[in-house]
């Protein structure tokens, strides 16, 4: 019997996965196909820095230190809050919701912080949600029972989604629309390196010594040096001529 609903669970779950890829197919074709370019964006499109010279930049490597440091920590909750509930005595169905609450948060962030940033600036809103988000997890370290668990989860995932959503507005801002593509590109692969390395790490980390102190330590320091890094982004670029 056990095995007849293991076998079912994997079956939902593989069709479940089915049909998220159908959704995302379906709605990203039709985005992409509702798309036009409209030809006064077009002159536009040669303002700003190559790649090239974008990479000779101090402000990319700042930038894409600051993705490293805080990027490392941003899949770590949503790889393990799950086990840390389990562990602090709460059902599956509370660790489930946790995962949900980081998502729900996400995507608030994604359309909330992006109008506070541009009354604050970008890169001191990007400095703030650094340290947000490194206060975030030391709220994480303490947190046991159900209500501060989903006040972490839900703010965690607005200040990351807001963080998501800033990035590209940032870089818009530091080297124009030439190359903004490619730049993002290759900036984004500090983030994918980090989110990589962060949730192995953090499951290493609770083997070797039983808990998850060290990692949820660890991913807040990391945080708050992003933070620091992004404080020293030069607030204006120059495209060389």
């Amino acid at each position: 019997m056990s095995r007849l609903a293991t076998n079912t669970r994997a079956i939902l779950a593989a069709f479940t996965y089915l049909a998220l890829a159908a959704c995302v197919l379906l709605l990203g074709g039709i985005a992409a196909a509702a798309i036009r370019n409209r030809p006064a964006g077009q002159g536009r499109a040669a303002e700003g820095a190559p790649l090239r010279s974008a990479l000779r930049t101090r402000n990319f490597w700042v930038l894409y230190g600051t993705l490293v440091l805080s990027g490392f920590g941003c899949f770590v909750p949503l790889v393990h809050i799950g086990p840390y509930a389990m562990d602090a005595g709460h059902p599956e169905s509370v660790a489930v919701l946790l995962v949900s609450l980081i998502g729900l948060g996400s995507l608030v962030g994604r359309f909330a912080i992006g109008g506070i940033a541009d009354r604050l600036g970008h890169a001191r809103s990007l400095v703030a949600i650094g340290a947000g988000l490194g206060l975030m997890f030391l709220l994480w370290w303490v947190a046991t029972s159900f209500w501060l668990l989903a006040v972490f989860a839900i703010s965690f995932g607005t200040l990351y989604g807001g963080y998501v959503a800033l990035a590209p507005t940032l870089c818009m801002e530091l080297f124009g629309p030439r190359s903004l593509s490619a730049i993002l590109g290759s900036l984004y692969t500090a983030a994918g390196l980090a989110t990589l390395v962060g949730p192995t790490f953090a499951g290493a980390s609770f083997d070797a010594y039983g808990s998850y102190d060290v990692a949820i330590l660890g991913c807040a320091a990391l945080s708050f040096g992003g933070a620091g890094l992004a404080a020293a982004l030069r607030r204006h670029f120059r495209a060389p001529a």
